[in-house]
C-alpha cells in the first residue's frame, strides 16, 4: 500500500473516523486495513458508516480488512461487492442515492 500510495501522489491521513476531514462525495476509495476493528477500538459505527458514505463518491469503494462491521448498518449505504470473513478485504460500493 505504502508503496501505491507515494507512487500515484497521494497523502496517508490519520484523523478522527467520526468527523473524517474531507468534503461531502470527495472521494473514490476509502481503506481501512485494521482500523476497524470491534475487538479492539470501540465506535459509533452507525456515525462511522454515515461518515465514511457522506466522503465517498457515488459508486465510490470502501475497502477493509479485519473487523466485522454491522451488515444492517453498511447496507444502508452501500452495495456489498465482495465479503467473505476468511479471506479479506471486504468491498463495498456506495449506493446512488
Amino acid at each position: 500500500m505504502k508503496q501505491i500510495v507515494y507512487k500515484e501522489g497521494a497523502h496517508q491521513v490519520r484523523a478522527d473516523a467520526h468527523k473524517i476531514p474531507f468534503s461531502d462525495e470527495s472521494m473514490s476509495v476509502v481503506y481501512s486495513r485494521g482500523g476497524l476493528d470491534q475487538r479492539v477500538y470501540t465506535f459509533d459505527y452507525a456515525k462511522l458508516i454515515s461518515e465514511i458514505a457522506r466522503v465517498l463518491k457515488t459508486k465510490g469503494v470502501f475497502i477493509h480488512f479485519i473487523g466485522d462491521l454491522p451488515a444492517h448498518e453498511l447496507e444502508k449505504y452501500f452495495t456489498c461487492l465482495k465479503k467473505d470473513e476468511f479471506n479479506f478485504p471486504n468491498i463495498w460500493e456506495k449506493k446512488k442515492k
